[in-house]
């Protein structure tokens, strides 16, 4: 498989993991979307469309003159304010009409009114429409009679000129002396002459006048009326809520891949990180409903893929121990003694101990299963046994091992359960009288299995780390925290200890699909012989001399030294 398709793969992760991010940021947005159309005051679009008449020669109007023509309209703004009765002035009316000559160079002029009333919508469209047709006629006949008035006045100067030129010219023929006569009627002449000429000018303005009035919106008329418009031009409920759902859809990934950026929950094996990711993961526990079903499910259900994996949990754990370099030097009969422990409570160690427990005494190992959690005991609970002696009593003195441990119903299988809850777990665990007691045990078993408490909550489960042969961190997916299984692996390790492998827990059926895909399954042989140094307890006077320990590994960059007890305080001695 490609990267890219690898890459690609992970990115649909996100979303699939973030869903509920995007939705919620999606209906949010919609949910604004809608308060938008609610909130905001719709608007109404009339439109008239006026068709002008052609010019006098019998061509169409040209472009700039239904540009200006489509200017013109709104010259009539004032009347259609006082005809409608209208609230705003004529300079608010402009900023609520539009008139746009027609796209595709007709004759045509559209005259559109935007209102939150549509039927104001549509009475102003068909108002400025009539006020510029009756405007244009009213217009020319003004100018009009304007002339004739004016050439009217010419006409009577031009005849009072003409009756004074014939008394001058009767003047000269009377004169003795007739020069100055002669001037005169030379004078009256020329003023007679501009008057004329005047005059014919006016007749010209009144005719080019009359002949200009036709596409002046003479003879021009309303092609379609406007009508009351049914539904609001804005807002555009499509609009708003398309732009609403894409803006929701673009914050709601951004958002999810944010969080999931700066999210540090473990939710299957491809999530760990860089640290994590030198440990093995010794065995995928798919998800079981109820913690019940959780810690009997190799008992109850052997064939359900919970069992499968705790049974390939068994294996490896033996892979382990089998594959070390000094698994040879250890006696016949001696037993491991593995701890299965968490980064914080609930994560499901005690279900991963039980059940590894079972499926190691039905591998026909003898197998005992120790409750060392002792502030919250739980395993006399899962068993259903009474309170009686336990590991404090043992611990303690009161009570041997063997009188303390009980059988449970599963051949080859032996519970040491807690006991009382004494008033310093935290001394017993760090006792010499534990390390012996596992030394006893590891006699007496193949397999002791130690459910302790977990590392970051108190310290107890610290010397447990390093008084037992191997270590399982359990992470419960979907809810562990990387830098607390990474605070867990430290501290271990500040201590002399090491984690040998861990336990995803919990793990959707889509996580473990991703798991298979995503990461090769580790080799376990040998993963404990890398230069690690190893507990030697035949040195300790605690211990019994025939028993060796197995190797341990060191943490990754740390090398691991062994540990012994005496009577009062927990030491540490380099290998």
């Amino acid at each position: 498989m490609t990267e890219d398709s690898i890459e690609l793969r992970d990115q649909v992760g996100v979303l699939r993991r973030r869903w509920r991010v995007v939705a919620a940021t999606l209906l949010a947005a919609l949910a604004v979307g809608l308060l938008v159309l609610l909130v905001q005051t719709p608007l109404y679009v009339a439109s008239a469309r006026v068709l002008l008449a052609d010019t006098a020669d019998g061509q169409a109007p040209s472009g700039e003159q239904i540009a200006t023509e489509a200017r013109a309209v709104t010259l009539g703004a004032p009347e259609v304010v006082d005809q409608l009765a209208l609230p705003d002035s004529p300079e608010d009316l402009f900023d609520t009409v539009t008139v746009s000559p027609d796209p595709d160079g007709a004759a045509v002029i559209t005259i559109a009114a935007t209102r939150t009333d549509p039927g104001e919508a549509a009475a102003i469209a068909n108002a400025l429409a009539e006020q510029y047709i009756g405007a244009a006629g009213s217009r020319t006949s003004d100018r009009v009679a304007a002339l004739d008035s004016d050439i009217e006045q010419l006409d009577g100067q031009i005849g009072s000129l003409r009756l004074r030129l014939d008394q001058a010219r009767q003047a000269v023929d009377n004169a003795q002396d007739p020069t100055d006569a002669r001037e005169r009627v030379q004078d009256l002449r020329s003023v007679l002459r501009r008057a004329i000429a005047q005059r014919g000018q006016l007749i010209d303005a009144r005719s080019q006048q009359i002949v200009n009035s036709r596409i002046q919106g003479q003879g021009a008329v309303i092609l379609s009326p406007a009508t009351v418009p049914e539904s609001p031009v804005s807002p555009d409920p499509l609009q708003v809520l398309g732009l609403a759902a894409v803006v929701g859809l673009l914050v709601g990934v951004g958002l999810a891949y944010l969080r999931d950026y700066f999210d540090d929950v473990i939710r299957d094996e491809a999530s760990l990180g860089d640290e994590l990711a030198h440990y093995p993961v010794l065995a995928t526990i798919s998800h079981v409903r109820g913690r019940a079903g959780a810690l009997g499910i190799t008992r109850d259900s052997p064939g359900a893929p919970a069992s499968e994996a705790y049974h390939g949990l068994e294996v490896s754990l033996r892979s382990i121990a089998d594959g070390t370099a000094q698994a040879s030097s250890r006696r016949a009969g001696a037993g491991i003694a593995v701890l299965v422990s968490s980064a914080t409570a609930g994560e499901g160690k005690t279900s991963t101990a039980t059940n590894l427990a079972v499926v190691a005494a039905g591998a026909g190992q003898r197998v005992v299963l120790v409750d060392a959690h002792l502030r919250r005991p739980a395993l006399h609970v899962v068993f259903g046994q009474a309170t009686g002696p336990g590991l404090v009593d043992v611990l303690a003195g009161g009570a041997s091992a063997s009188a303390a441990l009980t059988d449970v119903g599963v051949e080859g299988l032996r519970v040491l359960p807690a006991g009382g809850v004494p008033a310093n777990p935290a001394d017993l665990m760090a006792s010499a009288a534990l390390v012996d007691l596992l030394a006893l045990l590891r006699q007496e078993a193949d397999v002791v299995v130690v459910d302790g408490a977990s590392l970051l909550e108190v310290s107890d489960a610290l010397d447990l780390a390093r008084s037992c042969d191997l270590s399982l961190l359990v992470v419960r997916a979907g809810t562990a925290r990387e830098r607390d299984a990474t605070d867990a692996v430290r501290r271990v390790a500040r201590v002399g200890g090491a984690i040998d492998g861990l336990v995803l827990n919990d793990v959707s059926s889509a996580g473990s699909r991703r798991n298979r895909r995503s990461r090769p399954e580790p080799t376990y042989a040998g993963t404990r012989a890398r230069g690690a140094s190893a507990p030697d307890h035949r040195d300790s006077d605690h211990r019994d001399p025939d028993h060796g320990d197995l190797p341990r590994d060191p943490a990754p960059g740390a090398t691991r030294p062994g540990a012994t007890h005496d009577t009062q305080t927990s030491t540490t001695r380099p290998a």
